[in-house]
């Protein structure tokens, strides 16, 4: 479970009662979730297995440590992704701080939950992207068969249910963007990491943002360790206490691990322990 669960069991009880009164008379209901300072809200509907709802409800702000402490590493003004947005819980938590985010989302129906999130919020300097992100730009399969949560345009597995997306790179979300920066990236593209840093070798080398990766293929992962610090990246991780703690390999599911430059740790010293 994330979080520290035990002492707040009694919420997650009455949570518990909530969401399966939610689930079984249909009502719209609305989440207020904070991001450091700032508050955001999200559309809430309850959804089946694979499909992030559940966890959000329960769980809201301990979700991930992206959104117990993401926004330490944000300020205003930063340009932020959300690449794997999914409903578009981090869009709207980044649109709390950033001065533009840009959410990538390849389902059509939640690319639709992620405009409605943004308009819930009234942000104007939020968009979606409704596209895959890859090494190239054109179409691929995304196979659906683990949930939406697991959609992925590489797993064989997944594809025996699936629909055609158009696919995009993060170079060239940068040049129709016309940005000169980017700040911050969350990358959850379900083992199409390699592909999308493939195609975001002018990110990489010019603009240098932070990145935040879920780490649940130990393989895979030591191959984009690898990618990032030929790049002059370095791991870490979020301890309870919101510092960053030096990560050297990983060998099990993290779900969020941040890649900083020297320039990036330079500029948050200040919670980077170890």
């Amino acid at each position: 479970m994330r979080g520290d669960v035990l002492p707040q069991l009694p919420v997650f009880a009455l949570r518990t009662v909530e969401y399966l009164w939610i689930s079984t008379v249909p009502k719209k209901s609305t989440l207020k979730l904070r991001f450091g300072a700032k508050t955001f809200s999200m559309h809430f509907r309850p959804m089946g297995q694979g499909e992030g709802a559940r966890g959000m409800f329960m769980f809201r702000e301990n979700y991930e440590p992206l959104l117990t402490h993401g926004h330490k590493l944000l300020k205003a003004g930063d340009v932020a992704f959300d690449v794997g947005a999914n409903q578009g819980l981090f869009t709207a938590a980044f649109g709390a701080i950033a001065g533009k985010v840009i959410a990538v989302e390849p389902i059509p129906w939640q690319a639709e939950r992620v405009r409605a999130n943004i308009a819930l919020n009234k942000y104007s300097h939020a968009s979606v992207v409704e596209a895959a992100i890859s090494d190239t730009v054109g179409e691929a399969t995304l196979g659906l068969a683990g949930g939406d949560t697991s959609a992925s345009i590489v797993d064989e597995w997944s594809k025996s249910k699936s629909i055609t997306v158009r696919t995009v790179t993060l170079d060239s979300l940068v040049e129709t963007h016309q940005l000169s920066r980017v700040d911050f990236v969350k990358l959850d593209v379900e083992g199409a990491e390699l592909m999308a840093l493939d195609g975001g070798k002018r990110m990489l080398t010019e603009l240098r943002p932070i990145f935040c990766l879920e780490a649940s293929d130990p393989v895979l992962f030591a191959k984009i360790a690898g990618r990032m610090a030929a790049e002059g990246y370095r791991m870490f991780r979020f301890d309870k206490r919101g510092r960053l703690v030096r990560v050297k390999e990983v060998t099990g599911w993290i779900d969020n691990v941040f890649f900083l430059t020297a320039e990036h740790e330079a500029k948050h010293a200040g919670i980077i322990v170890g």
